[in-house]
């Protein structure tokens, strides 16, 4: 907690290999270390417990009934209320005592440049699209195919017949403001397909790697089993050809319990 508001990211980065650490574990007040991180405005190190802590609890309140979100949206701190949302936190949690949400406690702390931001996150799709199981068609695509190929009534004949075509303004929510939705900012698909992990499920790239690396394996099982080649040679060769296969991009993964249980029998 003391490094987490002091600021100290080479600490926070030692302590995220300890396994007995309580990531969660909370002070007098009920604060948390990302709540210290995220009030003190330090958003490198609220990035690096959203990514390397598992199970990091976003929405854990203190003593007052405050989440980590507002906590940093009193505190004005945009770039952490930012990577907040984008790992899921709650936009729409309100404190117990008066009833207010992140947004609203920007609004009555003046914090305009967390209001701000919130509401430029607000004006695209949410985080879910950084997963890998987004979809980019445009929602009202199938229904609109559908009436398309029903057979229209002597009504709707009619009405076509005598309706003047006049030129209208992009539909709010139609293909065009899905085009631009797709492909700019949060919503794109293709801007975050690096970013796919803050969305916290990395289990599906994880598995890809592990069986990768059996392929790997398959293909060095003469050599390992060469008595010719002695045995630190072995070693070596395992570290620089093996385990990159497995560890490439480990960086931005969010490692649950049961994916590390599965890179630690790797390893053994």
């Amino acid at each position: 907690m003391v490094a987490c508001y002091r600021g100290f990211q080479s600490v926070v980065a030692l302590l995220s290999r300890c396994p007995f650490l309580d990531v969660n574990q909370q002070d007098k007040e009920g604060d948390t270390a990302l709540m210290l991180a995220a009030q003190a405005g330090h958003v490198s190190l609220v990035s690096h417990l959203i990514n390397y802590y598992a199970g990091l609890d976003l929405e854990r309140r203190d003593q007052r009934g405050l989440t980590a979100l507002m906590k940093a949206a009193m505190r004005d701190r945009s770039e952490c209320v930012a990577a907040l949302l984008m790992a899921g936190a709650d936009l729409t949690a309100v404190d117990p005592v008066r009833g207010k949400t992140a947004l609203e406690w920007a609004f009555l702390t003046d914090s305009f440049d967390t209001v701000q931001r919130i509401r430029q996150l607000l004006r695209r799709p949410q985080v879910e699209q950084l997963s890998r199981h987004y979809q980019p068609e445009w929602p009202a695509l199938p229904g609109l195919v559908a009436q398309a190929q029903a057979a229209p009534s002597l009504l709707e004949r009619l009405q076509a017949t005598l309706t003047l075509p006049f030129v209208q303004s992009p539909q709010e929510g139609g293909v065009l403001d899905h085009l631009v939705t797709i492909t700019t900012s949060l919503a794109s698909p293709f801007l975050t397909t690096a970013c796919h992990t803050l969305y916290g499920d990395c289990s599906h790239e994880i598995k890809r790697h592990l069986l990768l690396v059996r392929k790997v394996m398959t293909n060095l099982d003469s050599i390992l089993k060469s008595r010719d080649i002695t045995l630190p040679t072995k070693v070596h060769l395992v570290k620089a050809v093996v385990f990159p296969v497995v560890m490439y991009g480990c960086e931005s993964w969010t490692v649950k319990k049961a994916e590390r249980q599965r890179i630690d029998a790797f390893e053994l």
